[in-house]
């Protein structure tokens, strides 16, 4: 049938639930019917098809198909830029995500300079504490942590985790993730009392809110165990990898990075 565009605006909030719900084949399709509909209604050059773009390519992101979601996401940039008007949250939501694929794609300075852009704009306009700024600048300390820049990263880090335990409930599973990324940038930098107190923080938060079976549980016992065995605590040390090992496979991340790793450590 013809297009319509608040049926196109229904569909389009029902892929988001699917995304968020992690069902990326359902989303993906709806998000494509949008953008689909879209182009019929209003052609090119419109921000409803900009912000269709910007789904598709998130949902490609995710799915980890990094040319398509390259695609996507620049042609909604550059339907933005050219529709002028200030910069606003839906232009940096799909900057952000551009250097998420530029990060796995292993660009690490297009990414860095991406997130910087999308964290002005989102910074500008919530302000640098709110939880969507904190979210970009996590991203930012983690390009820094994967270009060796350790010590800048875990500067980044620190702002990022005040502004979530401002901004959070203590126990938020955010928390827990400024926390895990923390510990392991201390560790690199061979800060050892607050890469352990970070690890064994962001560890209790994850047991409570996801239980003691969580992936993200055994990731941060991997992280826990590496660090004890280098501060010479070697009997908790492979207890806690043994464990995390455990868990990471029950989870279905069998070929993990993570778990080659554990497994070369303590075999």
């Amino acid at each position: 049938g013809e297009p319509h565009a608040s049926v196109a605006s229904a569909l389009l909030d029902r892929s988001v639930v699917h995304h968020l719900r992690g069902e990326l084949d359902e989303a993906g399709a709806l998000a494509g019917e949008v953008l689909e509909q879209r182009l019929r209604l209003f052609g090119d050059g419109h921000r409803e098809v900009a912000e269709a773009r910007m789904h598709v390519g998130r949902n490609h992101l995710f799915r980890l198909d990094l040319a398509p979601a390259e695609e996507a996401l620049e042609g909604s940039i550059a339907e933005q830029r050219e529709l002028g008007g200030p910069e606003d949250l839906l232009l940096a939501t799909t900057i952000n995500h551009l250097g998420q694929v530029r990060h796995n794609q292993g660009r690490l300075d297009e990414a860095e300079a991406l997130y910087g852009e999308a964290w002005a704009i989102v910074a500008g306009i919530l302000g640098a504490g709110h939880p969507r700024a904190s979210d970009i600048r996590n991203n930012q300390g983690t390009v820094l942590h994967a270009r060796g820049l350790h010590a800048q990263a875990a500067e980044v880090f620190e702002e990022v985790l005040a502004a979530r335990q401002a901004g959070l409930e203590p126990n938020h599973p955010l928390v827990a993730h400024t926390l895990h990324n923390l510990a392991s940038v201390y560790q690199v930098l061979d800060r050892f009392p607050e890469a352990e107190s970070s690890f064994r923080r962001a560890l209790d938060i994850r047991v409570e809110a996801y239980g003691p079976r969580h992936s993200s549980v055994g990731l941060t016992r991997w992280g826990l165990g590496h660090l004890l065995r280098r501060m010479g605590t070697v009997e908790e040390a492979e207890t806690e990898v043994r464990l995390a090992v455990e868990i990471i496979r029950e989870s279905g991340s069998a070929d993990s990075p993570t778990l080659g790793a554990a497994l070369l450590d303590f075999g």
